[in-house]
């Protein structure tokens, strides 16, 4: 079927030369992804489930459209969620194309540059784009009564909430009567949080101030209520993309149905089973409403999982069998492999244990330490993953430290840039992104650019904004790229669209997945998120729960999670150890830590070897891009030091050195070692 599809569509309209390079484009897709690429029908939804391979249709279906003269390149706009993605789609245009004059960036880089150049069109005042909304909230703080005043330790809440209302267009005025009818949770009244809300926004017009939120409302307005704006935002884009298309909120669908007009030239992908963000505004309804919006769509489901296992997507799949948007369950590709596996624990000291166990166990199979993650549902239960993981000298990635304001302040700042034409001064664009960019929470935020700016013409004074652009974007590539030298320590909701061969989840209980207190609507998307963390993993999954587990200093007894026996009759239950069995684990636990001792004043010698070997790591991770501790974590530099292996073999079982580290290095590391 796929070979009579494409043989059909290159069959009728192309010379041979530029049928071969369309064919080597499109080799390799199955059927539904085939029929995604080349369907003529707009606008075309494409339901893509985990694993389905839907980065490389969204990017064939660009590429092929450009390369056959469809549409024009520049007419053209793709649209993701991160600057991960926009760089991914980006870099894979690039090589497919050649070139890359698609517009590709989210939805607030794309809305900012718009945005400015509606501004200067129309010779309104110039504004300036925050990046955190702590000072404008410390300047309200300072004259209100004491009954009117938030804590600041509460500013992060009441800034998602007031990111959660504008992200639904909702006023001030309004935010009260709909948070309590939404059932959001908050530790403010809502009448209180509907105040500085009103509060914010006097603020931030008088100071002719905007936030990333108001990039996408104000552009939308200007597009709805300015005729001139309108035509020429009509004119300039003909073609739309959005990738993660469940992901959109109700603002940001205002804003892409303006862009439309009334065209339908639209694609979009995504899986209302990986909805998982609609506490910050998204609705995944948006998506599967599109085809009632219009009746002339067409729906593609990509059903084939590349990515997993069968075991792994059969027992994935019991958690979406009530799954209310009809796409129906994934199908592996892969050959077989193992069935997931439920660690059924005591208490938590015990699920740590069996943790490290089955990481060290792993990797005696083959799956080095880069090759595992350990997802948990929220940020508090990872410090003490991450003390225990270390302790052992298990070697951790590069946890994520940029907040989400730094993240779109840069995105924002690279937008502005592109708006500039190409012969416009280096020296005049400082000046312009430190005047137009205040960051209200962190200088430092601003001058991420500023600074990469000031480096990049001292290595080419004469160089051009392209140039300049095409090397930051470069240097952030390789800052942001994942570590791949120990295990990925992080949460479900920063796992999204990342995957290893071995996922270990922690803390599958009630009070976690789901996590307390839920509404019914909190409850389904609790359900998807935990699908989205079991289909994280290629070839192995391992299930961890407690039934006793420490809240406040207060043992508390937990249950499993309800979604937990939905898996069962898919996976195989791990031995449960008996009490003389479990304590000789946590004994055997508690012992490698001591081995791990800080170093004595006295013992020069291992005092020597381990200064050899931190002026090694340094120089090393400079290398590599990376912190020291994820070439070798300080545990593991200790216990070289203090216990150095005879020989060669002796230094390859060693517990946390990683494969890589071993092999590209071991002997250097022997020789620091002996000198």
């Amino acid at each position: 079927m796929q070979t009579r599809l494409r043989a059909t569509y290159l069959k009728a309209k192309f010379s041979p030369m530029v049928t071969v390079a369309i064919d080597s484009l499109l080799n390799g897709l199955d059927e539904e992804q085939l029929t995604s690429v080349l369907s003529k029908s707009s606008p075309l939804i494409v339901i893509a489930g985990a694993g389905s391979g839907k980065t490389r249709v969204l990017t064939t279906r660009i590429a092929l459209r450009v390369a056959t003269d469809e549409v024009e390149a520049k007419k053209c706009m793709a649209i993701t969620f991160t600057r991960k993605a926009s760089q991914e789609l980006n870099n894979r245009l690039y090589a497919i194309l050649g070139k890359n004059s698609v517009s590709v960036g989210t939805f607030h880089s794309i809305a900012l540059a718009e945005l400015k150049r509606a501004y200067r069109e129309l010779r309104l005042k110039d504004f300036t784009v925050i990046g955190s909304k702590t000072a404008i909230f410390n300047e309200i703080r300072k004259p209100l009564k004491r009954n009117l005043q938030i804590s600041p330790a509460l500013y992060k809440e009441v800034a998602q909430e007031i990111e959660w209302a504008k992200a639904r267009s909702i006023a001030p005025e309004s935010y009260s009567e709909e948070a309590n009818w939404s059932k959001r949770s908050t530790s403010c009244p809502t009448e209180l949080v509907a105040t500085w809300y009103g509060l914010y926004e006097q603020a931030k017009t008088k100071a002719n101030l905007k936030d990333f939120d108001d990039l996408i409302l104000g552009l939308s307005e200007l597009i709805e209520n300015n005729r001139l704006i309108r035509d020429q935002s009509r004119w300039r884009y003909k073609s739309f993309y959005v990738d993660e298309f469940q992901d959109v909120n109700p603002s940001q669908y205002r804003l892409l149905m303006n862009w439309l007009g009334d065209g339908t030239d639209l694609c979009v992908v995504g899986d209302p089973n990986q909805a998982i963000y609609s506490w910050n505004g998204a609705d995944p309804k948006l998506m599967l409403g599109l085809s009632r919006t219009y009746p002339g769509a067409q729906v593609i489901s990509l059903k084939n999982n590349y990515r997993s296992t069968p075991e792994i997507v059969s027992a994935s799949n019991q958690l979406i069998r009530s799954d209310e948007h009809n796409i129906g369950s994934m199908v592996s590709t892969r050959s077989n492999g193992v069935v997931p596996n439920i660690h059924e624990c005591q208490h938590e000291a015990e699920e740590l244990a069996e943790l490290i166990e089955n990481i060290m166990e792993m990797r005696k199979r083959g799956y080095d330490y880069s090759k595992q993650a350990v997802l948990a549902r929220t940020n508090a239960q990872l410090p003490q993953v991450v003390e225990l993981l270390d302790s052992q000298g298990i070697p951790l990635n590069n946890k994520d430290d940029y907040r989400k304001e730094t993240s779109q302040l840069i995105d924002a700042q690279v937008a502005f840039i592109r708006t500039k034409v190409d012969s416009f001064p280096l020296q005049s664009l400082r000046y312009d992104l430190t005047s137009q960019f205040v960051s209200t929470g962190n200088q430092s935020e601003v001058s991420d650019v500023v600074i990469a700016l000031d480096e990049y013409q001292k290595l080419d004074p004469d160089g051009s904004i392209s140039s300049f652009l095409t090397w930051f974007t470069s240097l952030q590539s390789r800052q942001n790229r994942p570590n791949s030298l120990g295990v990925e320590v992080t949460t479900m909701h920063k796992a999204k669209g990342l995957e290893w061969p071995v996922v270990h989840v922690i803390g599958v209980e009630e009070g976690y997945l789901p996590l307390r207190p839920f509404s019914y609507e909190s409850h389904d998307e609790e359900q998807r998120l935990f699908y989205v963390a079991c289909t994280r993993a290629n070839a192995e999954l391992h299930l961890y729960w407690a039934h006793q587990r420490m809240e406040k200093n207060v043992s508390k007894t937990r249950k499993p999670s309800p979604w937990l026996s939905w898996i069962e009759p898919q996976a195989s239950q791990a031995p449960v150890l008996s009490n003389s069995e479990r304590v000789e684990k946590l004994r055997s636990i508690l012992q490698a830590s001591k081995k791990l001792d800080p170093i004595a004043q006295d013992d020069k010698p291992a005092r020597h070897r381990i200064k050899q070997l931190r002026t090694w790591r340094l120089e090393t991770s400079a290398d590599l891009g990376v912190r020291p501790e994820v070439v070798i974590s300080d545990a593991t530099l200790v216990l070289l030091a203090k216990y150095p292996p005879a020989d060669i073999q002796e230094l390859r079982n060693v517990v946390g050195l990683s494969e890589k580290i071993f092999a590209q290095y071991g002997n250097e590391i022997l020789s620091k070692l002996s000198n």
